[in-house]
């Protein structure tokens, strides 16, 4: 690969003008250049970094360790047509970053390692302003990274493939032929993930007339992959998909949506998928909308057949610019192998927004009965694809008691990648539930939403009457100095037939909160007592946020959060923390002083981090020469891992 690198490198200097003016090019009779440079520009740096740090893994292993790095750096960006620009045009960046490092040992045998980044984005066009036009494309990325100051990261990425699309009038189209190969390397856990995936893609778009737009998708997928230990998952994946949009009148407020997809997918995770999705809404007279919703689901993996209807309408009314109300009912029918279950609900709410001296008024209710009717075929059921958003600084529980925490499986929003246990997300006992938190450092990011498949102990029978109330109200005053919220939730039962009652969480969950915003501060606070049967907790947050500017020399932002957790049945407490400051100081008008810290703090069962990061910088900027020179610092404790380390460094680029 490094050799095939050199070659593409030398090509692009070649063509860049190094090798070749642009304007000593032959033209032809007619004109026409063979090859033309539009612009060139890119960067060339070297630098050079010392470090001196202790690991600690786990008490059981300790080491020192000195080193040292140097890298350098070249950018080469470059656009130019062949022959005509309406013929072939090009854009071909190029980065290249060799490095050396020398980690010198007070323990372990001493290491000396050359690394190199590479980077080759190559994006090409042919007959751009015709009926049919060719995109050939191939990017490559060889990088190092770390994830959140925690886990440092090997990745390689090729993609490559072309793309044939015509705008015609007729019969819109684009086809894409694509091969995708990743594979990234954690030092830290000594993980491994790779994936090898050769993708087509066709859509097809045709309007009728004015009023309506139709879209056909044929997507054909063929891929490996392998996480860390586990065996190789080989799957093949051809998908249907047929979107339609209609428009009943001129004024736009007369839409139906419709959508059908297929997914046939064979090999290691057989799965059959279909859905149907249709929507209708309509505008009415006198401020009232309807909206009407049908859903029908049906999907078999893993020996496991479900069906789902679901239907809703909707209708809603607008008084005035500050009264919006709403009522509806949703009807759903789910027959899975294990269970059939009936779900009736209806719903009836308002928001409402009020103009007062100096600030703002909002208020807001929503109140939902439903009616729930489980019949079981015996045995335990299956729960397939969970959706969960893992936020740091929440309790996340999943929706069942009584789960087999060995056959939990969790995969990213795509389905397409299977975290690990541990190592990506903990599952913590929260009396007849599972509590599930991500690990920082690991491959599940803050916020993201999972997908949780999982067996649960099943009830022999169950149905019940659930009443939702959801309620609110929050004031500003003072063009928006000082705003004071509170939001509330009850959740009770009647009717219960059920034989074990834990199946059912009762809920009573207030939130009060204050915030103050003035200029360039905003600070709060905020309380929220859970009381429930299950996992009832009290939590306290603090926050703060503080962005300045002073004349035209400093710079600064300031945030931080603080989350306290009381769980009261484990008498057990968690806690969450994080503090950053960036300062920046103009020297003038080419130099500058800049401070980085980070603090991030994490308490409790299975999730306990203490993080430090700071770096200070200084940086002048000499005829396109840029200098920095910097100290930085880390020390990261993990569980019962330990790592330190502080280092200088001194940059020097210059921009072309």
């Amino acid at each position: 690969m490094n050799r095939v690198i050199t070659y593409i490198f030398l090509f692009l200097i070649f063509f860049s003008g190094a090798g070749l003016p642009a304007g000593k090019l032959k033209k032809n009779e007619n004109g026409f250049r063979f090859w033309n440079l539009k612009s060139i520009s890119g960067l060339l740096s070297l630098e050079g970094n010392y470090r001196s740090g202790t690991y600690n893994l786990a008490g059981s292993f300790n080491d020192e360790r000195n080193s040292t790095f140097f890298t350098g750096r070249l950018d080469l960006n470059t656009s130019s047509f062949f022959w005509h620009p309406n013929f072939f045009q090009l854009d071909a960046n190029f980065s290249y970053s060799p490095s050396r490092n020398l980690d010198q040992y007070i323990v372990s045998p001493d290491n000396s390692e050359i690394n190199t980044t590479e980077r080759i984005d190559l994006n090409g066009i042919f007959f751009s302003e015709r009926i049919i036009s060719l995109n050939p494309y191939f990017n490559f990325n060889h990088t190092y990274s770390r994830r959140e100051y925690t886990t440092n990261l090997e990745s390689y990425y090729t993609n490559y493939g072309t793309r044939l699309f015509s705008p015609n009038s007729i019969l819109p189209f684009n086809l894409n032929i694509a091969q995708n190969n990743w594979e990234q390397n954690e030092f830290q856990t000594g993980r491994n993930f790779y994936t090898n995936q050769f993708t087509i893609n066709t859509e097809f778009n045709k309007s009728i007339n004015d009023f309506s737009n139709n879209r056909l998708n044929i997507d054909y997928f063929n891929y490996q992959r392998k996480y860390s230990r586990s065996s190789t998952i080989h799957n093949k994946s051809m998908n249907w998909s047929l979107g339609n949009n209609f428009i009943f009148n001129r004024s736009s407020n007369f839409n139906f949506n419709s959508l059908i997809s297929v997914i046939n997918q064979t090999g290691s995770q057989p799965l059959n998928r279909f859905l149907v999705n249709e929507n209708i809404r309509s505008d009415l007279p006198s401020g009232f909308s309807i909206s009407g919703r049908y859903q029908y689901y049906q999907i078999t993996q893993d020996l496991i057949e479900s069906r789902q209807h679901d239907a809703e309408a909707r209708i809603e009314h607008q008084l005035f610019e500050s009264f919006r109300s709403h009522l509806s009912y949703n009807y759903v029918t789910v027959s899975q192998t294990f269970y059939d279950e009936k779900i009736s609900r209806g719903e009836i709410g308002f928001d409402y927004v009020k103009k007062i001296p100096t600030g703002t008024l909002r208020l807001n209710y929503n109140y939902s009965l439903s009616y729930q009717n489980r019949a079981n075929t015996g045995g335990a059921f299956n729960i397939l694809d969970e959706s969960k958003l893992l936020s740091d600084g929440t309790v996340i529980l999943l929706n069942n008691p009584f789960v087999d925490r060995n056959s939990v499986v969790v995969r990213n929003s795509s389905g397409t990648i299977i975290y690990q246990e541990n190592f990506d997300y903990v599952l913590i006992q929260r009396e007849n539930y599972l509590e599930i938190q991500r690990v920082p450092g690991g491959q599940i990011t803050d916020g993201e939403i999972v997908l949780v498949s999982y067996k649960a102990e099943q009830q022999p029978a169950l149905s019940f009457n659930t009443g939702i109330n959801r309620y609110g109200a929050s004031i500003t005053l003072l063009n928006n100095f000082v705003e004071l919220y509170f939001n509330g939730t009850d959740q009770s039962y009647s009717n219960v037939s059920v034989v074990n009652p834990d199946y059912l969480k009762t809920l009573n969950q207030k939130i009060y909160g204050i915030k103050i915003s003035y200029d360039y501060l905003d600070v709060g606070a905020e309380y929220e007592d859970y009381q429930s049967n299950i996992t009832p907790y009290t939590s306290s947050r603090l926050f703060f946020r503080v962005y300045r500017q002073t004349g035209d020399n400093l710079i600064g932002t300031i945030t931080s959060n603080y989350r306290f957790y009381n769980l009261i049945d484990d008498n057990s407490t968690q806690n969450f923390a994080d503090f950053s400051i960036m300062l920046a100081y103009l020297l003038g008008r080419n130099s500058k002083v800049s401070f980085e810290g980070n603090y991030i703090f994490q308490e409790g069962r299975l999730i306990d981090l203490n993080l430090r990061t700071f770096r200070i910088e200084y940086l002048t900027t000499f005829r396109q020469i840029e200098i920095s020179v910097g100290y930085e610092n880390y020390n990261r404790k993990l569980l019962d891992d330990v790592t330190k380390y502080s280092g200088i460094y001194a940059k020097v680029t210059r921009r072309f």
